[in-house]
């Protein structure tokens, strides 16, 4: 069977295209050499290009909490970091502006240690989620948010302040940037633990979130257990 002229000019004219992201400069690199003249499509080779820049970010961004994990996780392996939290209060001075909504804020500490380095971190996150007094389910998945939500926040701060170093001959160790020192001493932290204050200038509308952690605290701990399959639909959603 003889191919069509329209049906010739179609796969001719057939074209696809992907864009493949990448941590780094070197590892993009390294791509490119191994796939140039290699990856094929059908009896086609690939053209395998970096993409021109045609806008520059203003600000540097912040990788996802679960994007910094799997990256230590990727170079430094599962025992060549850790996490822990310092801290994780709430914010008992939150102002009320409606009868018919609260707020509940909650604060974090993070630290990173690398044993390998010998080096440690410390990164500080804060959120606050608004709920309604008429639904009795809304304080116990605000409480469960703003809890999530303030250590990723935390674990993003404190990534922020990590620097992988990749060598060429594979080699990766780790350094702290001391641009970035940290915002809190211990002793810092114990007098804001102790006096119940938390100042938050900006709050994200959105945080991408991974965590499965428990809601709640000790006075909520009856309510959490009542809605616990409302929250876990919730966050499926």
């Amino acid at each position: 069977m003889k191919e069509s002229q329209p049906a010739r000019k179609v796969l001719q004219e057939a074209c696809y295209y992907a864009f493949v992201k990448f941590y780094s400069h070197f590892a993009a690199k390294k791509a490119k050499a191994f796939l140039s003249k290699n990856l094929k499509l059908g009896s086609q080779i690939c053209k395998v290009e970096f993409a021109n820049r045609t806008k520059e970010t203003e600000m540097q961004q912040v990788l996802p909490a679960v994007k910094c994990q799997e990256l230590a996780n990727y170079y430094l392996g599962f025992n060549g970091w850790s996490s822990s939290i310092k801290r994780l209060e709430e914010d008992q001075q939150v102002h009320e502006d409606s009868s018919r909504t609260r707020c509940k804020r909650f604060f974090c500490i993070i630290e990173l240690t690398f044993p390998k380095q010998g080096l440690s971190t410390q990164g500080l996150g804060a959120w606050e989620e608004m709920y309604t007094l008429q639904d009795s389910c809304s304080k116990a998945l605000a409480i469960h948010k703003a809890r999530k939500c303030c250590k990723l926040r935390a674990i993003e701060h404190a990534f922020s302040k990590v620097l992988l170093i990749v060598l060429h001959n594979g080699k990766v160790t780790v350094e702290i940037n001391t641009s970035k020192p940290d915002m809190l001493t211990d002793m810092q932290v114990e007098k804001m633990a102790d006096e119940q204050v938390l100042r938050v200038t900006e709050l994200d509308d959105e945080l991408e979130s991974e965590d499965n952690e428990d809601a709640g605290n000790q006075e909520n701990n009856i309510l959490l257990d009542d809605v616990n399959l409302h929250i876990l639909q919730e966050l499926e959603n």
